[in-house]
């Protein structure tokens, strides 16, 4: 069995992987607090797929609740290093996206006021 690329290409996966590194879950609790989160209804048929090619992937476990049969998933080694990775990425790419916002919002001003100054 070979490994698939991991592709976080929403914030469905995302979150999925920040809330495992939170903690280990349900794939039930995933799908409610991701549809909390997200403020968006969350199925199944969008976690289970992901939670199973993380698992082929060796970046999550999961143990099953021997009454229930519940799978609890939590992220292995290889998965927190992975989300650290992707947190590293992400707040490198939002510290741009927040400075080419203020620069924007700057040069807007600065017209604005010399519009408004005109006046």
């Amino acid at each position: 069995m070979g490994k698939d690329k991991v592709k976080i290409t929403n914030m469905v996966k995302f979150y999925t992987l920040a809330l495992l590194y939170e903690k280990p879950r349900h794939g039930y609790a995933i799908i409610k607090s991701l549809s909390n989160t997200l403020n968006k209804g969350v199925s199944a048929g969008e976690i289970y797929p992901f939670l199973e090619l993380l698992n082929k992937n060796n970046y999550i476990a999961f143990r099953t609740e021997k009454l229930r049969g519940k799978k609890t998933y939590h992220l292995t080694r290889e998965g927190r290093n992975l989300v650290k990775e992707l947190f590293s990425r992400s707040g490198a790419l939002a510290n741009a996206l927040i400075e080419s916002s203020y620069r924007y919002a700057r040069t807007v001003i600065a017209k604005f006021t010399k519009v408004a100054l005109k006046r």
